[in-house]
Order: structure tokens, then sequence, then C-alpha cells
């Protein structure tokens, strides 16, 4: 949402009328005598909102800033040559306006808007159906692994570096829209939290907040790419965890690339599974760690540290459970009862599942090859 600041024309004070995108008043800034500046900023029914309160006998300014009694953080102007800069350092976060949004920010603020949507939807089809039970399980799993377990890892920034807008205010609109959506369920702790996510005008309560909706389809195909990153994260720390790897330690990930490799998402990748770089190569490293996303291979190149005997073994385990996998998929397609009556989605979704599991069979084979 963008906002209008047009301050008041012969005010004694510096004091503000704030307007939103439509003309009407959302806040109201009034300058007050103190020592230093003093702002009071109120909302659109009058009700007091906050205060802005100018730190004295600091070599550069320095602004706390107050939600009633209580102290938020503060807005600090930085030492710059060519233009003004200030940094906004707010319960633990340090937000800089000149930096711009990083693509892996803007690629994970994508997916979780289309996990949100998705979601929606999904609720609203529960609620519908008074399938209270699969609701609050669907926003369980919502609220804590996409949102705390991927999303907010993902743009976390890193110890003491500070984060763009942008980004922090993308994670402040899905907080709410997940308040909101978990309410009926938790109502008392959730008016809590929301109450302090933002200013509120008095009588304000999430109970009566519009919910969420579902503005049309969510992109799936953009949700199954990001599976693939997904898988393709996990299994490099699994590696890490198998050999011991310190999480601190930057690897390097080499890839066959076919079409299901998510070239697109490699700044996530990099981020989440802590890499130094991703090489693209035709053929497999020998002193490398494998592992397959669907149909995608990948090596993590270990050096001496690789123990060709137990990634061989590992290959082999791999390579009896897709054979096996193989095998059922096979005895359920040659069954011509069930491809004649099941609906034809399912009958495609399991000559997909062959061809994932012959293309794995390639790929291991082609890896214990070049071990031996």
């Amino acid at each position: 949402m963008r906002l209008l600041f047009k301050q008041r024309f012969l005010s004694w004070f510096d004091s503000y009328d704030i307007y939103d995108e439509e003309g009407r008043t959302a806040y109201t800034v009034e300058g007050k005598l103190s020592w230093g500046h003093r702002l009071e900023i109120y909302g659109p029914a009058g009700d007091h909102l906050g205060t802005v309160k100018e730190e004295v006998l600091t070599l550069l300014p320095r602004f706390a800033l107050y939600a009633g009694e209580e102290y938020l953080g503060c807005i600090r102007k930085e030492f710059a040559l060519f233009h003004p800069r200030f940094t906004l350092d707010c319960n633990g976060w340090t937000v800089d306006g000149t930096l711009a949004q990083s693509d892996n920010d803007r690629l994970a603020g994508e997916w979780f808007r289309q996990t949100l949507r998705r979601a929606v939807a999904e609720l609203d089809g529960d609620f519908g159906s008074y399938r209270i039970s699969e609701a609050f399980m669907l926003l369980y799993k919502l609220f804590w692994d996409d949102f705390s377990g991927w999303y907010l890892e993902m743009i976390k920034p890193a110890y003491g570096a500070p984060i763009d807008p942008r980004t922090v205010d993308e994670a402040k609109g899905f907080f709410d829209a997940l308040l909101r959506l978990l309410h009926p369920f938790m109502p008392f702790v959730t008016e809590e939290i929301w109450q302090d996510l933002a200013p509120r005008a008095a009588g304000e309560s999430i109970m009566v907040a519009r919910q969420p909706q579902a503005d049309g389809q969510a992109d799936e195909a953009l949700l199954a790419r990001f599976e693939l990153v997904k898988e393709t994260i996990t299994a490099v720390r699994n590696i890490r965890k198998q050999k011991n790897l310190p999480q601190r330690e930057a690897l390097t990930l080499e890839v066959i690339a076919d079409a299901n490799y998510p070239a697109d998402y490699a700044p996530v990748l990099t981020k989440m599974a802590n890499l130094s770089a991703i090489e693209r190569v035709a053929e497999k490293d020998a002193a490398a760690a494998a592992f397959i996303v669907k149909t995608t291979q990948y090596f993590v190149p270990l050096g001496d540290r690789i123990d060709r005997e137990a990634e061989i073994a590992k290959l082999g385990e791999e390579l009896t459970y897709y054979e096996g996998f193989l095998q059922s998929v096979e005895r359920k397609l040659s069954n011509e009862r069930f491809v004649q009556s099941a609906p034809a989605a399912v009958v495609e979704k399991e000559r997909a599942k062959k061809a994932d599991a012959e293309a794995k069979i390639a790929a291991i084979r082609e890896q214990l090859a070049a071990l031996n």
C-alpha cells in the first residue's frame, strides 16, 4: 500500500496528514514541544498509536519508536557521502531502506504466496464440507512447515546483516493472513499477537477482520517446481549429516541438468543448502556423493572423504528399491481392467511413475559403473 504524506501549512511544529491510495486519512502526525523532535501518531479516529522521539546527544540523528509506553526499536541515520541513509532496527530486525530485494527473497515470496493461495482454497472446501479436523491440520502444516520451516528460513538474513523493507512487508503480510486463518481455532493468542503486529484503531479486532480470500487458482506448476527444490536441499543436508560435514562449510553442487532441474531457483538452493557454486556437468565425479531428484542427477564432490564402498552399498539399496517399485507399477499397468476402468488422470499418473522409476534406475546404474 502506498501512502501520501502532506505537511500541514504553517504548522508550528512538524505536523503531517497521511492519506491512503483512495485519499482517506490513514494517520495523523503531530509535532510536540520537546527536547529534540517528538512526533505523536494518531489513527483516523483520533486514537493514539505511537510516538517517535529524537534521542539527543548522539553523533548522528537517532529516533526511538514507541507503541504507547512500549519501546519498539529505533531509526538511525547512517554516515553516507552522497545520499541520506537511514536504518530501521525493530524487534531485533535491522531494515535497510537502500537494499533491493534479493532474488532468493523474491522467489521465496512468490512460492509462499502461491502456497497460501492454494491453502485458502482448500480451507474453503474443508469448512464448506464441515471437515474441521482436516482444516486444522492443513493450517498446522501451513504455519509450522511451510511458513516457519521454509519461508522464514529462506528470507532470514545472515547474523547481524540487515534485511530489505519489501521482504519485511511481505513477511508481515503473510503472518497477518496466517493469524486470521488460525483465529477460529486459537482465538485469544491470535488476537493478542495480531494487535501487536501493527497499529490498530480503538475497537479494531481480528475477530471481525476479513478472512483471506482465494483470489484465483494457485500456480500448481510453480508449486511442483519448488517441491523439487525442497527435495534437493533436503538431500544435500542429508549428505552433510551422513558425512559429518559442518553446516558452515560451503559445498559445491554438480548437476546433470535435464527438464526437471529447477535452474531458476538456484539462489534458493545456494542459500538453503549453503553452496559455494552450482556447476553443470556431463558425467558423474567418482569422488562425489550422488543423489537423484525425480530424474535429475546431483553430485556433491567430497574428494578423499568419499567412502566408495559405502556409496556403492547405498546406491545398491536404492537400485533394489526402485526395481521393486517399477515392478509394482508395471503389474498395475499390465492389468487391462485397471487401465480401462480407472480415470485417465490416475492411469497417466502411474505411467509417469513408471517413466521416473526407469530414469532413476538408469541413472543409478551409471553411477555404480563410475564407482566400480
